[in-house]
């Protein structure tokens, strides 16, 4: 794509958010009333509706400019106020913390210009609909755009051709049924799939029309689902073709021969797949287990290498029985019958490289499997068994220990089974364990390994993930999993989880040591009373008595829990008090209360914050206590005094969460340098 284009979409996209921004701030303004009339039992019905309508839509449009998250945030917020069910106080709780972490998203984009592009993420895969039946078509946009797609929509063919033209689609999904025009959904069809440079097609049409199933697989789409169907299937399907392929293929490749390894470079270099060239060949067996490829290109005929001996030592070890080979030969055909004998899954005779080898490694790379060895799946949770996951954490280590990275390596667990199996019958406890399992499954990137250690803890490796961040992630996790439903025979129920954080190299070097510093750390977490995550660096409280890590002073209950809830899950020793001359009384007191952090509410009864500050500095106390004022209307006259009092910050109500978290170990933080 040339760089007008660019710099145009750039624009566009610049100038769509600018236009939003006001809808999606009354979006969240509802959402924000909705959670406090829920928070003080006065949500009504309409209200109710309205505002579950008002999130669907919200997580579209954020959807839509890339801002996973948020979208993400706003569907939960729509599936609390679903109909026909009341909010317990956990939802609520919730409710609010999605809305304030919403409002904090969203007012990180506005202040600049480029929207969401200055986030720095990677700009969304584009998917076009072409569907006549518009509203279809934009049920099917909006649930991909819920999902991080950026999603058109078109109601013609002859529309879709000028917006293939201007700007290519990672997939376009075509109802051929043009009702201006019966057979130019055809022939767009035709174009798409046929073309020297292929429009990745699914076909979703009604049957009886002018392409069927067959007429799609003659013409190569992608894929083809017949109408009526769900558009969480469409998107699901959509997910997985784009998924399907990419440059994470790795193909190892074992050849001297130039044609052949221009043909596979040719395919590196349009991103399709990743080439490892294995120039010696006695270090098969040593490079194969490090590299693990998804495919095996041989040539037959290097003179340094038993082939035969090769794929038959391949096809009898269980660990690589399933890696696809395919042989490069100078045989003729009729010899060809041997070399499948010896395991090939594919030859390909050396006069036909230049032509073959691209369109055989990518045809058998799009209907293989991922190649795991046999063994590294556990069969009961579907995870990395734990052999497997030794292997892979020290590949990682030995690429750390080469770069100079980190690596952050987690254990988790679900709270309390034996009370859960109480409560809700024996199979309560695998019930939440297996949910736990599947939110791991879909919650970490490709690069991170999740595996299951002996003693049927899940664990993950995490490989460059600074501590903040994984602990900030982690703790999202959880509180995610607070509200999964989790069900035993048809009956739902919530369940927490715990984990525990260990970082290379400060916490250990090695597997064992990295391993068991994240167990002892989830101990800790549920001695602490679990549904949270606690590092090394915290795993032994402090001795001293009454020494926390975060003091919340604020008379809202509604906030105060939801900030210690927010700090406890993070793994922070949390305490909260709701009177200032309390907190005065209690910090003052050389054998009382000692907080390395202060989260100090302005408007205190019994005596206000300023006042309970102007004693801790008259004390000398805020030189071993970071104190963030919190006040409901900030002024600018307030903020001088509170910061010349000794202040470390001073936060405006009605606050970010994820904002005050940042603040709390940016002071934190502040104490150890």
């Amino acid at each position: 794509m040339d760089v007008v284009n660019d710099a145009t979409l750039t624009d566009a996209v610049a100038q769509a958010w600018a236009e939003s921004t006001s809808l999606l701030r009354e979006r969240v303004s509802v959402l924000e009333e909705t959670a406090l009339a829920v928070l003080d039992g006065q949500l009504s019905v309409d209200r109710r509706r309205h505002a579950e309508q008002e999130a669907h839509k919200l997580a579209g449009a954020l959807g839509s400019f890339g801002l996973v998250k948020s979208s993400r945030q706003a569907r939960e917020a729509a599936w609390l106020l679903r109909a026909g069910r009341d909010l317990t106080t956990t939802e609520a709780l919730r409710l609010s913390e999605l809305v304030v972490g919403l409002r904090g998203e969203l007012a990180a984009q506005l202040p600049g210009t480029g929207g969401p592009a200055e986030a720095g993420g990677v700009e969304p895969k584009r998917v076009l609909v072409v569907d006549a039946d518009d509203a279809a078509a934009r049920r099917v946009a909006e649930e991909a755009r819920s999902y991080g797609l950026w999603a058109d929509t078109v109601a013609s063919t002859a529309a879709a051709r000028t917006a293939i033209s201007e700007r290519r689609p990672d997939l376009v999904v075509l109802d051929p049924a043009d009702p201006n025009d019966p057979a130019a959904g055809r022939d767009l069809l035709e174009d798409l799939c046929l073309a020297p440079d292929p429009v990745p097609t699914l076909v979703l049409t009604r049957p009886g029309g002018k392409v069927d199933r067959s007429d799609a697989a003659r013409l190569r789409a992608l894929g083809y689902l017949e109408k009526p169907v769900q558009p969480t299937k469409v998107v699901a399907v959509v997910r997985d073709l784009l998924n399907r392929r990419g440059p994470r293929s790795t193909v190892l490749v074992l050849a001297e021969d130039p044609t052949v390894l221009a043909a596979l470079y040719r395919l590196a270099d349009s991103g399709e797949l990743r080439v490892e060239e294995l120039r010696e060949p006695a270090r098969f067996w040593h490079t194969l287990p490090v590299v693990r490829p998804d495919m095996v290109v041989l040539d037959e005929d290097l003179p340094v290498l038993d082939t035969t001996l090769l794929c038959l030592t391949v096809r009898s070890d269980p660990a690589w029985q399933r890696l696809p080979l395919v042989l490069v030969t100078g045989r003729p055909p009729h010899t060809h019958r041997e070399l499948y004998r010896i395991g090939a899954d594919d030859v390909i005779t050396r006069e036909l490289v230049g032509e073959e080898l691209a369109v055989r490694v990518n045809n058998r790379l799009a209907r293989a499997t991922p190649v795991r060895p046999a063994g590294d799946t556990d069969p009961g949770t579907g995870l990395v068994s734990w052999t497997r996951f030794e292997w892979d954490l020290r590949r990682m280590l030995g690429l750390a220990r080469r770069y100079g990275h980190v690596i952050a390596v987690a254990v988790f667990a679900v709270d309390d089974v034996a009370d859960l199996e109480q409560r809700h019958g024996s199979q309560a406890g695998a019930a939440a364990s297996g949910a736990l399992v599947r939110l791991l499954q879909r919650s970490f990137r490709f690069e991170d390994v999740v595996g299951l250690r002996p003693e049927q803890q899940a664990v993950a490796a995490l490989y460059g993930a600074d501590l903040a961040g994984t602990r900030e992630r982690i703790a999202t996790l959880l509180e995610t999993f607070r509200h999964e439903q989790v069900t035993v025979d048809g009956a739902w129920f919530e369940a927490t989880a715990s984990a525990g954080l260990a970082m290379f190299p400060v916490d250990g070097a090695t597997v064992e040591a990295l391993t068991d510093a994240a167990g002892a750390a989830l101990r800790h977490s549920v001695q602490e009373g679990g549904d949270r995550v606690t590092t090394v660096s915290n795993e032994q409280p402090d001795q001293a008595s009454g020494i926390v890590d975060v003091l919340v002073v604020d008379d809202d209950d509604a906030l105060a829990s939801l900030l210690v809830h927010a700090l406890s899950t993070r793994g922070y020793r949390t305490y909260r008090l709701a009177d200032g001359a309390e907190a005065a009384a209690a910090l003052l007191d050389p054998d009382g209360l000692q907080a390395r952090v202060i989260l100090l509410d302005v408007g205190l009864p019994g005596l206000d914050g300023l006042s309970v500050l102007r004693q801790l500095a008259h004390r000398r106390i805020l030189a071993r206590t970071r104190v963030i004022m919190v006040t409901l209307r900030a002024s600018e006259g307030e903020a001088l005094q509170a910061l010349e009092l000794g202040a470390f910050d001073h936060v405006a109500k009605p606050l970010s969460v994820p904002l005050l978290l940042h603040r709390v170990r940016q002071a934190l933080d502040s104490l150890s340098s």
